[in-house]
């Protein structure tokens, strides 16, 4: 089967079948990049998830990693109860899949999209240390 591209005036944008292997589940939490720079600078960013999958997650960040790079994340994970206050959180180690061009976002900053592959398997931890 033959896959189609759509060419729009922005950017390309894949018409093909879909080839995802974990549904996206579109979520806005906050996480936590670490990762060492390319000039070997230990770097922490926070930034929002745009949505999160089993094999993944999606992120807008103002500060984003290279494509290659390694990076330990921590994902909060919001009370049933009250929605604004992570009660555990997700930690884990992932590579950036790819990362995207820049685009203004509401607070009128040039912010960007970055997919991170998990590289292994998130654990979930009710000890919070991504606000300390």
């Amino acid at each position: 089967m033959a896959t189609t591209k759509m060419r729009s005036s922005a950017a390309q944008t894949y018409g093909g079948p879909e080839r995802r292997k974990a549904q996206r589940i579109p979520v806005s939490y906050p996480i936590r990049l670490r990762f060492i720079s390319s000039a070997g600078e230990a770097l922490e960013r926070y930034a929002q998830t745009r949505n999160v999958s089993s094999t993944g997650v999606l992120c807008g960040s103002l500060d984003a990693p290279e494509p290659g790079m390694k990076v330990d994340f921590s994902i909060g994970v919001p009370s049933a109860y009250a929605r604004s206050l992570p009660t555990a959180q997700l930690n884990g180690l992932a590579v950036v899949a790819r990362r995207e061009p820049p685009a203004m976002n509401e607070a009128l900053e040039l912010e960007r999209n970055i997919a991170l592959k998990f590289l292994t398997r998130p654990v979930l931890s009710t000890e919070l240390s991504m606000f300390d």
